[in-house]
């Protein structure tokens, strides 16, 4: 996988974990949601995110760029499809907000454990053969906090959703991965095993 592949894959899910925490922070009203403004009230934060991502995959100044060029952190409107899609339904929901709190509950489940994902890829396309995880913790921590779901949602859940959603695919023998990537895959889930369940 490239670098520019990986990168857009964990762009991709802080779009979506960004948006849910807007609307979390609005309380359910994706009338007062604000995208922008909730990205300059944790600045400080989503900045030490990019920094943690970019040490992840050992990126540079232009596959860091993809996160900026995506918008994530810019205001835009946060409407129910949108929501639908970061929570991978495809069904409709009403807009009261009751509906839109458990659809932030399901988006958040999905999109940290696709944003666990591309920091896990990412670390592997830095470094076939990691021996530990990295920054990966902390921005996964990081990454939950954002939602506005740290009361329902862990890191060590959100590793829990991972292993058992995505891992099984990738370890299967006939997945596309080399072997080297399995071994890569295996090592980093022990490394987060260890990490996160202390």
């Amino acid at each position: 996988m490239s670098e520019e592949t990986a990168a857009r894959s964990v762009f991709g899910a802080l779009g979506g974990i960004v948006e849910i925490g807007a609307v979390t922070a609005a309380g359910g009203d994706l009338r007062s949601a604000s995208v922008g403004e909730f990205a300059r009230t944790h600045s400080a934060t989503t900045d030490r995110l990019m920094q943690l991502v970019r040490e992840t995959g050992d990126f540079g100044d232009a596959v860091m760029g993809i996160g900026e060029e995506l918008c994530w952190r810019r205001d835009h409107e946060v409407t129910v499809p949108s929501l639908l899609l970061s929570a991978g339904w495809n069904g409709g929901l009403e807009e009261d907000a009751e509906s839109v709190r458990r659809l932030c509950e399901v988006g958040a489940d999905l999109q940290l454990a696709l944003f666990l994902d591309g920091l896990l890829e990412s670390a592997l396309t830095r470094t076939p053969r990691p021996t530990d995880p990295g920054p990966i913790p902390e921005a996964l921590e990081i990454a939950v906090r954002l939602t506005g779901l740290a009361h329902r949602v862990t890191p060590s859940g959100v590793f829990r959703t991972w292993r058992a959603g995505f891992l099984p695919a990738i370890l299967r023998p006939d997945s596309s991965a080399p072997d080297w990537g399995r071994e890569g895959y295996r090592t980093l889930t022990r490394a987060l095993e260890d990490t996160l369940d202390r």
